[in-house]
C-alpha cells in the first residue's frame, strides 16, 4: 500500500479515534499521522488545519502519553509541511511553550524537539517575534536542576536552532544568560558520560559564542 492510501483510511478514522475516552485510541492516532505524513503529504495537506485543532485538543489533555503524542506528531508534520511554520504558527507556538514546561519530562524533550522542525521553517518575520518567548522557555528549562539530561539534550538542540535562525532576536542578552548555565550543564553531563547531552551542549555552546557580540579586549 502506498501512504496516500493508508492516509486515505486513516483519516476518517481519526475523529472516532481522538474522541475515545481511553488515552491509547488517542495516542494510536496522533502516532498514526505522524508516521504517515511523509509517505502521504498529498493525502494529509488538505486536512492541515483539522490536524492543528487536534493538536491544540491533544496538547491540552489530562494524559501525559496523548501530549506526548501531541508534540511528536508536531515535530513529524512540522519537518514535512512548510505551512505548518507559516501560516498556523499562532496555534502551534503555544503548543510548544505549553509543552517545555509540562511536568512530564517525556513531554518537554519531545516539544524541544519539535520546537526545532517547527523554528526551522518559520520565516525570519515570524522568528522574530517568536523567539523572545522561545528563549524564555528554553532557559527556565535548562535552568531547573529535576530536568533529566535527556532532556538537556533536546533544550540543547532546540537552543542552537533558536541562536542559528537568522531571525531570531535579543541574541545580545542571550549570551550572558545561556553561557553559565550551559557551562554547569556541561560539567554535569561529561561528569554523567552523557555523549548526546555533551554533544548538543558542545553546539549549542559554539553557537552563543559565535552570535556573541565582539567584545573589547582589556
Amino acid at each position: 500500500l502506498g501512504g496516500d492510501s493508508v492516509a486515505a483510511s486513516l483519516l476518517p478514522r481519526l475523529g472516532a479515534m481522538l474522541g475515545d475516552a481511553a488515552w491509547q485510541p488517542q495516542h494510536a492516532a496522533l502516532v498514526a499521522v505522524a508516521q504517515v505524513c511523509e509517505q502521504a503529504s498529498d493525502a494529509i495537506e488538505p486536512h492541515l488545519v483539522s490536524i492543528v485543532a487536534m493538536l491544540q485538543s491533544a496538547g491540552i489533555s489530562a494524559h501525559p502519553r496523548v501530549r506526548w503524542a501531541a508534540c511528536y506528531c508536531l515535530a513529524l508534520c512540522a519537518d514535512e509541511f512548510d505551512a505548518l511554520a507559516d501560516e498556523h504558527h499562532a496555534h502551534l507556538v503555544p503548543l510548544l511553550l505549553q509543552g517545555l514546561a509540562d511536568a512530564s519530562a517525556r513531554v518537554a524533550s519531545v516539544s524541544a524537539l519539535a520546537a526545532v522542525n517547527l523554528c526551522a521553517q518559520m520565516p525570519a518575520p515570524l522568528m522574530k517575534d517568536n523567539s523572545p518567548a522561545l528563549l524564555t522557555a528554553l532557559h527556565a528549562l535548562l535552568a531547573a536542576e529535576a530536568t533529566p539530561l535527556y532532556v538537556v539534550a533536546s533544550a540543547a538542540s532546540a537552543l542552537t536552532l533558536a541562536i542559528d535562525h537568522p531571525g531570531s532576536a535579543n541574541l545580545d542578552s542571550a549570551y550572558a544568560a545561556f553561557a553559565p548555565l550551559l557551562g554547569t550543564r556541561l560539567g554535569a553531563a561529561v561528569a554523567a558520560r552523557t555523549g548526546r547531552a555533551v554533544g548538543a551542549l558542545v553546539e549549542a555552546l559554539g553557537a552563543l559564542a559565535a552570535a556573541a557580540p565582539a567584545r573589547p579586549v582589556a
